[in-house]
């Protein structure tokens, strides 16, 4: 059985309250116990004291009995007075007990008062009953020669700490309810926005992706309600981009089928006897069939550039030969249109990139300036290093693209001109990969161009990417 947080915090915030107001009860009790007693026992000292005036004489023998003074005194201040000798034994008492006199008291106050220091202390004499024994050294010429020791009743001391026992103790169990009640409710403003979370998590694991939580405050839970709507606006998003793929693909697909298809059927049920009608009919069949390997190649190679788990190679290579192989790769079809491929690269340049990476980039790009780049067009390759970042550019001298076309070049399946594209066998996945392969390299790519003049994409890769 799972315990809810909202009970595990409410617990939580009761036990450290209730610890805490124990904690201060025992501190305040402490405290007032302490300044009761210091007070008491200042009162005696000074008691004390002034006895010790009377009783150095009749310390010394020449008083038979204890000093009128002393038994009056000690009445007055509601204490019962004990006269000892340097040796401890009780010469007189107040309390005129006879089987007391002549006994050794060795309590520890007298002891210290014996060694010429005042001293106090508490003793329990009967059950429940306290007592504060007050004992100061009497001296004559700077020797000890006794010790007078006060006996005092502290039980209205411990009926007032007791008060204030019972009254702290209820009002501790008062402030506990509350401090309960406050968790609880704390517990719930806390733990709301959790489980708010916890059911929009559920929801979007079950598929649901549109889910959004209200953001309640500015703290750690904020943020979390922040980044969890984040997620799911990009889950939400990339789940309608990948059903936006599928079903591009599909169509994309579907239609060098169809023309295969139909293609096909008109062969198996035409009358027709003229090969080069069949020659023609088997022809357009092995284009749609090239068209439709060309979409699939694309297609994987797409994939493989999303995945971001892929293993890169990471090595210094020669940028210079990199583009001299592409030119190679790419000369005949610029041979086909008649366009020219120059290159134009800074030195002997070398940088550290994934060479098949780096290759699908710019097979993509110069392929992409051939198709839309008319007779006696060029194509041109610049490699440059430019504040720590390898800079290519290819630039055509083809028709350009339109403005409003410019932000969506680099989507899936999209074209510019469909009827167009379709003539010179684009799939609209080029610049898609182009876009995911420069992301590889931690890299960028910008477009720009002029209708009617050519277009320019520039690519940069810092030094330092991650691979």
């Amino acid at each position: 059985m799972r315990t809810s947080i909202r009970w595990k915090l409410a617990v939580t915030y009761f036990i450290i309250i209730i610890l805490t107001v124990l904690l201060a009860d025992w501190l305040a009790y402490s405290a007032l116990r302490s300044h009761y007693l210091q007070e008491r026992q200042e009162s005696y000292q000074i008691h004390a004291n002034v006895i010790s005036t009377y009783a150095g004489e009749y310390i010394r023998g020449r008083s038979t009995s204890l000093p009128l003074e002393i038994r009056e005194y000690g009445n007055k201040v509601n204490a019962r007075v004990l006269v000892l000798s340097s040796q401890g034994v009780v010469l007189g008492d107040s309390f005129n007990e006879k089987w007391l006199e002549g006994r050794n008291l060795e309590y520890p106050e007298v002891q210290q008062a014996l060694k010429g220091e005042t001293a106090a202390g508490t003793h329990n004499i009967t059950a429940g009953e306290w007592a504060m024994y007050v004992a100061v050294p009497v001296t004559r010429q700077k020797s000890v020669i006794g010790a007078v020791l006060l006996v005092t009743n502290i039980g209205d001391i411990a009926q007032a700490l007791n008060t204030l026992a019972e009254r702290m103790l209820i009002l501790s169990i008062i402030g506990s309810a509350l401090a309960a009640l406050i968790g609880l409710w704390l517990s719930v403003r806390l733990t709301k926005p959790v489980q708010e979370l916890t059911v929009a998590v559920k929801k979007v694991a079950d598929g649901n992706l549109n889910q959004h939580v209200v953001v309640r405050s500015r703290d750690e839970l904020g943020q979390l309600a922040e980044s969890f709507n984040g997620m799911a606006e990009k889950l939400a998003k990339a789940d309608r981009a990948r059903r936006d793929f599928i079903a591009s693909a599909s169509h994309e697909l579907k239609s060098p089928l169809a023309s295969i298809k139909a293609l096909a059927e008109s062969l198996i049920y035409s009358s027709e006897d003229d090969v080069d009608v069949y020659k023609e009919y088997l022809g357009d069949i092995n284009k749609e069939i090239d068209r439709l390997n060309r979409l699939v190649y694309e297609l994987l190679q797409l994939a493989k550039m999303e995945d971001v788990s892929v293993t890169l190679h990471k090595k210094e290579h020669s940028v210079k030969e990199i583009i001299e192989n592409v030119i190679q790769l790419t000369a005949p079809n610029a041979k086909a249109k008649k366009v020219t491929i120059t290159a134009d690269i800074e030195g002997d340049l070398a940088w550290p990139v994934d060479e098949d990476v780096l290759s699908v980039i710019l097979l993509n790009l110069v392929d992409n300036g051939i198709k839309y780049t008319s007779a006696t067009g060029e194509v041109k390759i610049k490699g440059n290093i430019k504040n720590e970042t390898l800079q290519l550019q290819v630039t055509d001298t083809g028709e350009g693209i339109p403005e409003e076309d410019l932000k969506h070049i680099f989507d899936r399946f999209y074209r510019v001109d469909k009827a167009r594209a379709r003539e010179t066998g684009g799939t609209g996945l080029g610049l898609s990969i182009v876009k995911q392969a420069v992301a590889l390299l931690d890299g960028t790519v910008s477009v720009q161009s002029t209708v009617g003049k050519g277009t320019t994409f520039t690519v940069c890769i810092p030094k330092d990417h991650p691979i």
